[in-house]
């Protein structure tokens, strides 16, 4: 049982390792509805070593790139909070890693890019956990500083 554990999370840390390297400058910037426009930008955590805080300018859209694996139950979820009107969240959009094997078992993996619009100067914490099959396993944060334009 302890065999099949381990393998569970190795197959959660590496489908959140994927999701975070293999879409290098594939999250895009949305203007109004973050399914319709495919304008490309790069999400702040986007590679291994990318640190948690960043700044941004007002006025800018900016993302944060994370993975999901529903049939192995990866998930994970971003938890608003009031940050007194810095960022405004403007949603999430999911791009299958391997579309052409969606329907194959574990097939299913992805990443997901969590869309935000910085609105006035201040900080925000953004805050987000990573789940295991209902249990969470991490709850990252992001400080984010939006400067004036």
């Amino acid at each position: 049982m302890e065999y099949a554990h381990d393998n569970n999370m190795r197959s959660m840390k590496t489908s959140i390792i994927v999701g975070l390297l293999a879409v290098f400058s594939a999250c895009s910037s949305f203007k109004g509805d973050p399914s319709r426009n495919t304008t490309k930008m790069a999400c702040l955590n986007e590679s291994e070593g990318s640190p948690k805080d960043a700044q941004v300018k007002a006025g800018d859209t900016f993302c944060l790139l994370y993975g999901r694996h529903p049939s192995v139950g990866s998930d994970v979820v971003f938890l608003p909070a009031d940050d007194g009107g810095v960022v405004r969240f403007r949603g999430e959009r999911s791009q299958y890693l391997n579309p052409k094997r969606v329907d194959m078992p574990g097939g299913d993996a992805q990443s997901v890019r969590f869309v935000f619009e910085a609105l006035n100067p201040g900080q925000a914490t953004l805050t987000f956990q990573l789940m295991f099959r209902g249990d969470v396993k991490e709850t990252p944060v992001h400080k984010i500083t939006v400067e004036p334009r």
